[in-house]
């Protein structure tokens, strides 16, 4: 088994988000087994909502229920309550802007 350091951790994590848009089961699922250290990373909000929030107009409706099963509902389900506002809020705050949005047309 091969260990990481936090920084090789981070830095890992880091390339998933930013070089795979389809990467929302890694991403949800790393948030649900790292718990602590997923949620420590820094710039996470920023990471995520440029790769995946911001992305999402071009995801058609029919897969916003994979988006939100497979990345938002593991994401909330697991962040810490202590990480409730630094990180979960600044990603919600943007998708259910775009919901509306969406939902308004």
């Amino acid at each position: 088994m091969v260990t990481l350091s936090s920084h090789e951790l981070n830095l890992s994590i880091k390339i998933i988000i930013l070089t795979s848009f389809l990467s929302y089961h890694a991403l949800g699922y790393a948030g649900a087994c790292l718990t602590h250290d997923f949620y420590n990373i820094s710039g996470l909000p920023q990471l995520l909502g440029d790769s995946m929030v911001k992305t999402l107009v071009h995801v058609p409706n029919y897969r916003l229920r994979f988006f939100l099963r497979n990345f938002m509902k593991l994401f909330v389900l697991h962040c810490p309550g202590y990480h409730l506002m630094n990180v979960a809020i600044p990603i919600l705050s943007p998708f259910f802007s775009y919901m509306v949005q969406v939902y308004q047309e």
